[in-house]
C-alpha cells in the first residue's frame, strides 16, 4: 500500500485490474470528514499461501505528469514527476480481514473501540494499511534530480552602493532563479582596472572573484535546515516568487538578518560584470564523473555591468609643467590646385607625474571653472579656480570673460555643483579630460584645447585636481593643484590656390586672430605683425626634404598693403608667380608670420675722465617669427 502518490485523486483508494487499468477500491474512512491523501493497493503476489514469499516491487520515477501506471509482469510501478519536483510517500503493509481472528494486536485495538463506529473506521484504516499501530509505514521521499537547475537565473536588476570610505559595496537587487532545483547561488565577478605601480608601467589587469554566495532554503527542508537567526546570510529567498533579494534587510518571519556585500579592499571605482551562477540541488544523486566537470552541475544568467562608485576623495594630481600645444592639419592631397594648412590654437600639453588611477577607472584630469558669469571669485578662491587674461603687450581682443566648460573643447565629462575640498561649501564646476601614458618620458601627458575666441596669445592659469565621475556624493574631486602660467598660441589657417589657366600664378591667404602693434611701438603701423612670403627651389644632391631648399630670386611676390580686420580677426592676401622655368614639385612658396617688439638696448656713455663707462637704458624694435608653412608647388 501507497499513500500519498503523486497523480491520484486525494480522499480516492485505488488498486490496478488484471489489465493495469487503475479502479476505484471504496472510499477511505471517514470520507467526506477530514482531508486525506491516495490511497494505492497493490497485491505482493506471494507464492501460494506463504506471505514471506511475497514478490518485490521496484519504483521507477519519470518525468512528466499524471497518474502512475503498473507493471504486473515485471512488478515495475512508474510515477510521474516534474523535474526538480520532490513527493512524500509512505509505504505500508495493508491487513487481510478474512485473518483478522489471528492478528492479535488488531483484536486487541477493535476491542477496546468506545462505539461500533469507531470500530468500523479502525477496521477500514486497516484494510488500506493506515492503521499504524497495527502496519507502520515507512517514509518514502521521491525525488525527480536533475543535473543542471531546470531555469537558469535572471538577473532582473542589480546596482552597488558605497558609503564613505567603504572597501566593499552593497549589491542591490533582484534574481530570478528556479528555487526547487537550485542549492545556491553565486554572483560571479569580473572586472578590468589599470595598475600602476613604478617602476613597471601601467597595464590593464583582469580581475575576477564571487562577490557573495546564498544558499536557498526551502520551505520543505525546514527540518535539516538550521534555523534561520542562525544561516548566514548575503541575500534573501523569496520561495513564494522564486527571488532572491540583494541589499540590506533586517531579521523577517524567522530569517535571518542579511547585507549582499562584495568586498573589494579598496575605495576605487570600477565596472564589474557580473553574472548569477545557479548550483543544481542534486549533485549527489550523480556520479562523480557527471559532476566534477566545471559548470556540469551550475548554470548562469546573462552578465549584468555595475558601475562601483569611487568612495574616497582622491590625492590631488602631481603636476609637473606644461607647455603650448599645436595641431596641425593639412590637405590630403599635396598635387591638389587648393591647399590649406589650419594650425588649431589654444592647446595645452599638460605633463603629470606617476601614479595615475587612484580614484579607479576611468579617472580624469578635471579643469575647475567659478559656475557663476555674474559673480566675480572671491578673492580667497582664486587660487582654486581656473583663470585667464589677455597679453598686455598687444593690443587685441581679450579672451571669454569667464572660462566656461564650452571653452574646453577636448572635454569627455563636465561635473556641475561638486564641492571644493578646501571649501567644502562652495561647489564649482569641472571639465574632465583624459590623460595618456608617455612610455618615453615615463609621465602622464593630458591635452587640452581651449576655445578663447579671437584673443591673441592669452595668458592661462588652470586650476587641476582628479576627477572621478562615478564616485558618491562629495568624493568626486581632489584638493586642487594649481598649473604655472602659460601662453597659448592662436589659431592660423594659409591657403595657396594655382590659378586654372595658369599654374604658375598662385594667390596666398593667411588668417587668424590678430593683434595691433605692441604697446610702446610709436610707427604708423596699425597691425603688430609682418606677413614674408618667399619661393624656394630644390638643391641638387641634398636629400633631406626639410634643408634641401634655397631662396631663389626669379619668382615674383606681391603682398596686399595691409590685412584686412574684423573685430580682432585678420587676413592677409597676396599673389606669387613662380619662375618661368618651374618645372612641378622643384619650387615651394614659403609664407612666414613676424611679430615686431620692443626690446630693452644699451648704449655705454662717458660719465668722466678716469670716472669709466656708464650704461644708459634705452629701446629698440626686433621681430621673432611666430608662424610658418611651406607648400611644394
Amino acid at each position: 500500500m501507497l499513500v500519498g502518490l503523486p497523480g491520484l485523486e486525494p480522499g480516492t483508494v485505488t488498486r490496478f485490474d488484471a489489465t493495469g487499468t487503475l479502479k476505484t477500491d471504496g472510499q477511505p474512512p471517514l470520507a467526506g470528514l477530514v482531508a486525506q491523501p491516495p490511497v494505492l493497493l497493490i497485491d505482493w503476489d506471494p507464492e501460494g499461501d506463504v506471505w514471506w514469499k511475497a514478490r518485490p516491487l521496484r519504483l521507477r520515477v519519470v518525468e512528466g505528469e499524471g497518474p502512475p501506471a503498473f507493471d504486473a509482469g515485471e512488478r515495475v510501478l512508474t510515477v510521474a514527476l516534474a523535474k526538480s519536483a520532490r513527493h512524500d510517500v509512505w509505504l505500508s503493509s495493508a491487513v487481510d480481514l478474512t485473518r483478522m481472528p489471528s492478528h492479535g494486536p488488531l483484536r486487541h485495538i477493535l476491542a477496546r473501540a468506545p462505539a461500533p463506529q469507531v470500530r468500523d473506521a479502525l477496521l477500514g484504516l486497516a484494510r488500506i494499511g493506515r492503521l499504524w499501530a497495527v502496519a507502520p509505514a515507512r517514509h518514502v521521499v521521491l525525488d525527480h534530480a536533475v543535473q543542471h537547475p531546470v531555469n537558469a537565473p535572471d538577473i532582473l536588476a542589480l546596482r552597488a552602493l558605497r558609503a564613505l570610505h567603504d572597501t566593499h559595496a552593497v549589491l542591490s537587487g533582484e534574481v530570478r532563479l528556479h528555487g526547487a532545483s537550485t542549492d545556491r547561488v553565486d554572483m560571479a565577478a569580473e572586472w578590468n582596472e589599470m595598475t600602476d605601480v613604478a617602476p613597471d608601467a601601467p597595464a590593464p589587469v583582469t580581475r575576477s572573484a564571487i562577490g557573495l554566495h546564498q544558499q536557498i532554503h526551502l520551505a520543505r527542508d525546514h527540518a535539516s535546515e538550521p534555523p534561520g537567526p542562525a544561516r548566514s546570510a548575503a541575500a534573501r529567498y523569496v520561495e513564494r516568487d522564486d527571488l532572491l533579494l540583494l541589499g540590506v534587510g533586517g531579521a523577517h518571519h524567522g530569517g535571518p538578518q542579511f547585507q549582499s556585500a562584495h568586498e573589494f579592499y579598496d575605495t576605487r571605482h570600477r565596472m564589474v560584470r557580473y553574472k548569477a551562477v545557479a548550483v543544481s540541488r542534486f549533485r549527489e544523486y550523480f556520479r562523480p564523473e557527471l559532476t566534477e566537470p566545471e559548470g556540469a552541475t551550475t548554470r548562469e544568467s546573462l552578465e549584468v555591468e555595475v558601475d562601483v562608485p569611487s568612495s574616497a576623495v582622491p590625492p590631488p594630481p602631481r603636476m609637473l609643467y606644461a607647455v603650448p600645444m599645436f595641431g596641425w592639419e593639412r590637405s590630403a592631397d599635396p598635387g591638389s590646385r587648393v591647399r590649406t594648412t589650419r594650425r588649431r590654437g589654444g592647446g595645452l600639453r599638460v605633463f603629470l607625474d606617476r601614479p595615475w588611477y587612484e580614484s579607479g577607472d576611468g579617472e580624469l584630469l578635471g579643469a575647475v571653472l567659478w559656475p557663476g558669469a555674474d559673480c566675480p571669485v572671491p578673492d580667497r578662491l582664486r587660487a582654486f579656480v581656473t583663470q585667464w587674461g589677455y597679453d598686455p603687450i598687444w593690443s587685441s581682443m581679450e579672451p571669454p570673460q569667464v572660462p566656461a566648460a564650452e571653452h574646453f573643447r577636448r572635454r569627455v565629462a563636465v561635473g556641475e555643483n561638486l564641492p571644493l575640498v578646501e571649501a567644502g561649501r562652495v561647489q564649482v564646476t569641472v571639465v574632465g579630460h583624459e590623460v595618456e601614458y608617455d612610455e618615453e618620458r615615463d609621465l602622464y601627458v593630458c591635452d587640452l584645447e581651449l576655445d578663447l575666441g579671437e584673443a591673441y596669445t592669452p595668458f592661462v592659469r588652470l586650476a587641476f585636481v582628479r576627477y572621478q565621475p562615478s564616485s558618491i556624493d562629495g568624493c568626486h574631486i581632489s584638493p586642487v593643484a594649481a598649473a604655472q602660467i602659460a601662453q597659448v598660441a592662436p589659431e592660423r589657417v594659409v591657403t595657396i590656390a594655382a590659378a586654372s589657366d595658369d599654374p604658375r600664378q598662385v594667390s596666398v591667404a593667411l588668417s587668424g586672430p590678430g593683434h595691433g602693434p605692441a604697446n610702446g611701438l610709436t610707427d604708423d603701423s596699425t597691425w603688430g605683425a609682418d606677413i614674408d612670403v618667399w619661393v624656394e627651389e630644390r638643391v641638387d644632391g641634398v636629400v633631406d626634404p626639410d634643408l634641401g631648399w634655397q631662396r631663389t630670386t626669379l619668382a615674383q611676390v606681391v603682398l596686399d598693403s595691409g590685412p584686412q580686420v574684423a573685430s580682432g580677426f585678420i587676413r592677409w592676401s597676396g599673389r606669387v608667380t613662380l619662375p618661368s622655368e618651374h618645372v612641378p614639385g622643384q619650387h615651394r612658396v614659403v609664407v612666414a608670420e613676424r611679430e615686431r617688439l620692443i626690446v630693452d638696448s644699451h648704449r655705454p656713455s662717458f660719465i668722466g675722465v678716469g670716472i669709466g663707462i656708464d650704461v644708459e637704458p634705452g629701446s629698440a624694435t626686433t621681430e621673432r617669427i611666430v608662424f610658418a608653412e611651406s607648400f611644394v608647388v
